[in-house]
């Protein structure tokens, strides 16, 4: 069954883990609110689970997938929310996102030289 943000849903694979935001270089989003996060592509076991609220979603001109993401992960930082801005390309296969503990980022924020700034991309 497919569903409004079936381009949010997936596996994400990202090989540059350098920056400490960054330190993961695959996970596994599901549709039913869980994120599963492994530290390396080749990880058999995730790292951490994050759950998340898509709290909004929109489309821009250019066809990119725009979401406002609420998440959670599961003990590493006590429950604590984090508030994720995230542009999906067009073509389904570019993640790129960045973060906040206090606010939900602007589109403004989402830039390479931000701190939280991640690209991932979609594993077919």
């Amino acid at each position: 069954m497919q569903t409004a943000e079936e381009e949010y849903y997936g596996v994400w694979l990202s090989s540059d883990a350098t920056q400490v935001d960054r330190a993961v270089q695959r996970f596994v989003v599901h549709p039913w609110g869980l994120c599963e996060v492994y530290h390396y592509e080749t990880d058999k076991l995730p790292e951490h689970l994050n759950t998340y609220t898509l709290a909004a979603k929109w489309i821009d001109q250019q066809g990119n997938a725009w979401y406002i993401s609420i998440d959670r992960k599961d003990s590493s930082s006590a429950g604590t929310a984090r508030y994720f801005l995230i542009r999906i390309s067009d073509l389904g296969s570019t993640w790129e996102e960045v973060s906040d503990p206090f606010e939900v980022p602007l589109p403004k924020d989402l830039n390479p030289t931000n701190p939280t700034y991640g690209r991932l991309h979609r594993k077919l």
